[in-house]
């Protein structure tokens, strides 16, 4: 993921192997319909963790972390 900007700038000939970008690993899974993995909360999943994998809601993905 770091050599993609250095490749498109054109600093790079060859172009660097496929990765998963960030945006696709918090908010493209197939979580729909999942509920919250934070204890007690049975709110839908709206993003998944990146550093544990495990979905939240918007609550505590964002406001109230998770401190993973």
């Amino acid at each position: 993921m770091m050599k993609y900007p250095w490749f498109k700038c054109g600093y790079l000939d060859q172009r660097p192997a496929l990765f998963v970008t960030p945006a696709k690993i918090c908010f493209g899974f197939d979580g729909v319909g999942q509920t919250c993995a934070f204890s007690n909360c049975t709110d839908l999943a709206a993003a998944r963790c990146s550093h544990c994998a495990a979905f939240f809601c918007l609550e505590h993905f964002v406001i109230k972390t998770h401190f993973c």
